[in-house]
């Protein structure tokens, strides 16, 4: 896979869903713990897109690491797409988000804010990856 995603979740059940929306699709999720770390992991990795979980979008930390991401030369131009319980008409005062997808967030409509921020994919099978082995 050459192409990289990074993910900020906030549950473990969606941010192992978003892993297997990304693999399908051909791309790498990488997970990322906190904003804090999101800038230097997104300096490090180019991602070609990043996914952000929120359950508040008036969060400070989100507005400080949106700021940052598009301050940066090296990150500015990386898609930002924001996910949320929350409508869309209440994020538009949000800065930096490219796309935003309300949850539930069906594989539909990851493949939609793919294409809608220009990110290439291909749809791979990964039903093997269900199956564990048996020894």
């Amino acid at each position: 896979m050459d192409q990289t995603c990074l993910c900020v979740t906030i549950d473990a059940d969606f941010s192992y869903l978003l892993q297997r929306y990304a693999a399908r699709s051909g791309l790498r999720a990488i997970q990322v713990k906190g904003y804090a770390e999101l800038s230097q992991v997104a300096r490090e990795t180019h991602p070609a897109v990043i996914f952000l979980e929120v359950d508040l979008v008036s969060n400070q930390n989100l507005a400080c690491a949106l700021r940052t991401l598009k301050e940066d030369s090296f990150t500015q131009d990386t898609p930002v797409v924001l996910i949320s319980w929350v409508s869309e008409q209440e994020t538009t005062a949000v800065e930096g988000v490219d796309f935003y997808l309300r949850k539930p967030v069906m594989y539909a409509d990851f493949l939609g804010a793919l294409a809608s921020t220009g990110v290439s994919f291909r749809i791979q099978n990964v039903d093997l990856l269900d199956k564990k082995e048996v020894s």
